[in-house]
């Protein structure tokens, strides 16, 4: 892993999704100084990225041809829990819920955020209008990173899974 700043030493509240390259293009989450972690698509499938962070990295992968769940693996190979209802709601093996809402789509703005029944809202993010290098901008509140430890997990597959839902939108 190249060397990221670890989550909890976030002091802003909102933080940029950077974009370096075309046809496989890996996006880098920053705050204007340091990175804080990395979704790295695959170059066969964008489906499948690597999402890393200066702790962990996972995997989230289709169960199946025919399925719309994502099995989250972890970098040990250990599954950690599951994205079902067509990338809507987490459930991670420790019984952590959370749900995605996506707003828009193809050529209009994507906007969207993860929201769980006890914290409430944990992040928003929103895309930026005719932006290719920063497509991004994340909000969220830093105090919400020491008492929820899957919120590095919660902003690379947001931004990953509002990714996806952008380009099939255009298909």
């Amino acid at each position: 892993m190249e060397p990221y700043r670890d989550f909890k030493l976030l002091s802003t509240n909102e933080l940029q999704v950077l974009r370096h390259g075309f046809f496989n293009p890996v996006f880098d989450l920053s705050d204007g100084q340091f990175v804080y972690g990395k979704v790295i698509t695959n170059k066969t499938s964008k489906d499948f990225p690597v999402l890393e962070t200066a702790t962990e990295s996972w995997v989230p992968k289709r169960e199946g041809v025919f399925k719309s769940t994502f099995l989250l693996d972890n970098s040990r190979g250990e599954n950690i829990g599951s994205v079902t209802d067509g990338g809507r709601l987490l459930k991670l093996n420790n019984g952590f819920e959370a749900n995605l809402s996506i707003t828009g789509g193809g050529y209009s703005t994507v906007s969207g955020g993860w929201e769980n029944s006890e914290f409430g809202e944990l992040m928003h993010f929103k895309q930026s209008w005719y932006s290719y290098k920063k497509p991004y901008v994340i909000t969220l509140d830093p105090g919400l990173l020491k008492r929820v430890p899957e919120m590095p997990l919660l902003i690379l597959l947001g931004t990953h899974l509002s990714f996806l839902k952008q380009t099939r939108s255009l298909r």
